[in-house]
């Protein structure tokens, strides 16, 4: 009599030893694409932040753009427009996106050509612009007193002009300075801060700073910065032209003529702050004294998608195209 083999035994680990590693390979699948889901929503989020904030540059393009280019009510336009937050936000029954936009726009010509107020050549500043730096930067605590000197002897390190103002973070004293200060972010808390793009420029080829359009840090510098909303930043600016008309109207019989408002009144008009003292020559020399149309105009753009924030600065300039003002793109940064 034979005894027939028993495999029932055999088969059965075979099977649980079969079933663990399936079981195994199946997890170790399961975990490894787990984390592939959110990483793809992640990045769809970011995508859509990124293309968010390239619109924020358009849109403030279209806030400045003007299809009739009048020198005067230009200026009325983009006054109320500069120095403060444009909020947006998107909802996706509407807009197809859950998101936010928000936006700055500043002046280049509101702020200090550090290209055009060193001299490279002479690895110095002029004496007369270098007296006036020093007096105005002496009206603020918000920059070291020797402030002027370590800027200086940074300058002196460069052979030719400047080709980006963040080259000033090459100095070990002045990034320590502006480490955390680099782009002015309109808020409470930055309100009487003092930015370094935001106080400097090298992009423009204006020799001096626009007062009708002075950026939030030079105002601080000068101690005039109050706050003021969009309708009485408007009112301020009409308010100035007015005043500028009233010039050109002939005096009635036997009145004096209007006498031409002085730069410390305008910039006080403006910016809605009580009567300033009198400017030294040397100060006033880092103005135009003449009404300028704006040109170049940089602008911060926060956007926001699920919690996924993207930042970008951009330079713009206009171009004056067919008797309008459009704007382009110079400059790029992702910060």
């Amino acid at each position: 009599m034979h005894n027939k083999p028993q495999n029932s035994g055999f088969i059965l680990l075979l099977t649980v030893i079969l079933l663990s590693l399936m079981m195994a390979i199946v997890t170790k699948i399961y975990y490894r694409s787990s984390g592939v889901v959110p990483f793809i929503h992640t990045s769809l989020k970011r995508d859509q932040a990124h293309l968010l904030a390239f619109s924020g540059v358009q849109l403030a393009m279209s806030v400045l753009a003007s299809k009739d280019y009048a020198q005067e009510e230009y200026l009325k336009q983009v006054f109320p427009a500069v120095n403060d937050w444009h909020k947006i936000e998107l909802k996706k029954e509407i807009d197809g996106i859950d998101g936010e936009i928000n936006f700055c726009i500043t002046c280049e010509q509101g702020k200090f050509n550090l290209n055009k107020l060193y001299d490279f050549e002479k690895h110095a500043f002029p004496e007369n612009k270098r007296k006036a730096l020093v007096e105005i930067f002496a009206k603020t605590s918000l920059l070291k007193s020797d402030f002027i000197t370590e800027l200086e002897n940074f300058l002196k390190t460069k052979s030719k002009p400047l080709t980006d103002i963040a080259e000033l973070l090459e100095s070990p004293k002045l990034v320590e300075l502006f480490k955390d200060k680099i782009y002015y972010a309109p808020s409470k808390v930055n309100q009487a801060k003092i930015f370094l793009t935001d106080l400097f420029t090298v992009i423009d080829t204006h020799a001096k700073a626009n007062p009708l359009l002075l950026s939030n840090s030079v105002l601080n510098i000068m101690g005039l910065n109050s706050y003021q909303d969009g309708a009485a930043r408007q009112q301020s600016v009409a308010a100035v032209f007015k005043k500028l008309h009233d010039l050109q109207e002939k005096p009635k019989a036997g009145a004096s003529p209007a006498k031409a408002p002085e730069i410390e009144e305008i910039i006080s008009d403006l910016y809605g702050v009580p009567k300033i003292s009198k400017l030294s020559s040397e100060i006033l020399s880092l103005f135009v004294a003449d009404i300028l149309p704006p040109m170049t105009f940089s602008v911060l753009v926060y956007s926001t998608v699920n919690l996924i924030t993207c930042k970008i600065f951009a330079i713009i300039q206009s171009d004056n195209a067919n008797g309008g003002t459009y704007f382009n793109v110079v400059r790029l940064y992702w910060i």
